[in-house]
C-alpha cells in the first residue's frame, strides 16, 4: 500500500511540477520583456521569499494538524485560481495586482510543500528517505527540461498560455490528492490535545534550537541564500538582454542546464553513502559557489555551464538536508520543524534578491553575480570549519 501511495503521489506531483516550470520561466521572462528592469526581477523573487517568511511558521503548524490533507487540497485548488488571475492582471498591466497574486501563490505553494515534507515519511518504507526524496526531486527536475522549452514556445504565441496550463495542472493535482486522501490518512499520527497556534509554533522553534546540527545548517542556509537567491533571480536577464535570445531559445538554455539539477538529485543517495551527509552538504555548497562564478562570465558557454553546476549543487544540498531533517525530527513535529528551519534559512533571501538588483542596476549583472558567488564560497569555507565535530560524530556512528 505504501509503495502504491508513493507512486501515485509522485505521479500527480510531477504533473503539477511541469505546470510550475511553465510558470517559473514565463513569469520573470514576461515581466522583464515588459519592464526591461533588473529591479523588477529582484522584486519578483523578493515577493515570493517574503511570503515564506511571513507565513512559513504558521503553515508549519497547520500541516502538522489532523486536517493537513484537506488544507493541502484547498491550497492547491486556490493556486489554480491565483495563477489564472495572474495571467489576466499581467495583460492589463496591473503591476500592483501582479505582485499581490505572486505573494498569494507563493504562500499557497508553501502549504503544499510543507505538507509533502510532513506526510512523505509516513508513506515510504523506513530507511528509504534519501531514495524517496531523490526520486521526487529527480522526477520534478525532469519536468525542468520540458517545461521551459514549452513555456518559451507558448510565450511566442500567447502570454496567457503558460499560466492557464499551470492552473490546469494544479486542478489535476488537487483531484488526485482528493482520491488518495482516505488511504493516506490511515498513516497519519493520531490527533493530540488541541493547543494554541502560538504554543504549537513554539514547539517547532524549541525542537530546532535543541538540535545543534539542524540549527547550524539553518544558519548556513540563511547565509547561502543571501547569495544564491539573487543569482537565480537574474538567470533570464543575460539570456534575454545580453545574449538576445527569444523565449524558446531561452527556454532551451534553461532546460538543458536543468540536467545539472537532475544529476545532483540522482547522485545524492550515492554521495551521502560514500562520504557521509555532512561532507556531502558542505561539498555541495562549494559546487554552488563555483557555479555562480561561471554564471558571471560574459560568454554564453560559461554562463550555461555555471548555471548547470549551480543547479546540481543546490539539488544535492536540498535532497540531503531534507532527508536529514526528516530523519532527525519526530513525525508529529516535522511540519513545524521544517517550516521553522525554512523561515530561518529564507530570512536573508529577499535581502539577497534586492541587493542583487541594486548592485546589478549600478554596476552590472556580472558584478552582482561575483558578489553572490563570494558570499556562497565564504559560507562554504565557514561551514567546512564549523561542522568538523559533526563529521567526526557521524563517522563514529557509521563505524559502529
Amino acid at each position: 500500500m505504501k509503495k502504491t501511495l508513493a507512486i501515485g503521489w509522485v505521479s500527480a506531483d510531477v504533473f503539477s511540477t511541469f505546470g510550475d516550470q511553465l510558470y517559473k520561466f514565463a513569469l520573470p521572462w514576461v515581466i522583464l520583456a515588459d519592464t526591461k528592469s533588473k529591479w523588477d526581477l529582484s522584486l519578483v523573487s523578493a515577493t515570493q521569499q517574503a511570503a515564506i517568511l511571513i507565513f512559513g511558521m504558521v503553515i508549519g503548524v497547520l500541516v502538522d494538524r489532523p486536517k493537513r490533507l484537506q488544507l493541502m487540497i484547498g491550497a492547491v485548488s486556490a493556486e489554480a485560481v491565483g495563477v489564472a488571475i495572474l495571467s489576466y492582471l499581467h495583460v492589463v498591466g496591473a503591476l500592483v495586482g501582479v505582485y499581490a497574486i505572486i505573494f498569494l501563490i507563493a504562500t499557497l505553494g508553501q502549504i503544499y510543500k510543507s505538507g509533502v515534507s510532513s506526510v512523505l515519511p509516513l508513506v515510504v518504507q523506513d530507511g528509504q528517505l534519501e531514495q524517496a526524496n531523490g526520486m521526487i526531486q529527480t522526477a520534478r527536475t525532469a519536468t525542468q527540461f520540458l517545461g521551459p522549452i514549452v513555456a518559451g514556445w507558448l510565450i511566442l504565441r500567447s502570454n496567457h498560455a503558460p499560466f492557464l496550463i499551470d492552473a490546469t495542472t494544479f486542478l489535476v493535482l488537487a483531484g488526485a490528492m482528493a482520491v488518495m486522501q482516505r488511504p493516506i490518512a490511515i498513516h497519519l499520527p493520531r490527533p493530540t490535545a488541541k493547543r494554541s497556534l502560538w504554543q504549537e509554533t513554539l514547539d517547532g522553534v524549541q525542537y530546532l534550537r535543541s538540535d545543534a546540527i539542524l540549527l547550524q545548517f539553518a544558519v548556513i542556509m540563511a547565509l547561502v541564500n543571501l547569495g544564491l537567491t539573487g543569482a537565480l533571480a537574474m538567470v533570464v536577464y543575460p539570456i534575454q538582454r545580453d545574449f538576445h535570445l527569444h523565449s524558446m531559445a531561452g527556454g532551451v538554455i534553461v532546460a538543458v542546464a536543468s540536467f545539472g539539477s537532475m544529476l545532483g538529485s540522482m547522485a545524492t543517495a550515492g554521495v551521502v553513502k560514500r562520504i557521509g551527509t555532512m561532507k556531502a552538504l558542505v561539498g555541495s555548497l562549494f559546487v554552488v559557489g563555483l557555479g555562480i562564478v561561471g554564471m558571471a562570465a560574459p560568454a554564453m558557454t560559461s554562463f550555461f555551464a555555471g548555471y548547470a553546476l549551480t543547479l546540481a549543487g543546490a539539488a544535492l544540498f536540498n535532497v540531503a538536508i531534507l532527508s536529514l531533517q526528516q530523519r532527525r525530527t519526530p513525525a508529529a513535529l516535522r511540519g513545524r520543524v521544517t517550516s521553522t528551519s525554512l523561515v530561518m534559512a529564507r530570512f536573508t533571501a529577499p535581502i539577497g534578491a534586492l541587493l542583487t538588483g541594486v548592485i546589478g542596476a549600478a554596476y552590472g549583472v556580472e558584478s552582482a553575480l561575483f558578489v553572490n558567488a563570494g558570499i556562497v564560497l565564504i559560507t562554504a569555507v565557514a561551514a567546512a570549519w564549523n561542522i568538523r565535530h559533526f563529521v567526526s560524530t557521524e563517522e563514529e556512528v557509521a563505524a559502529r
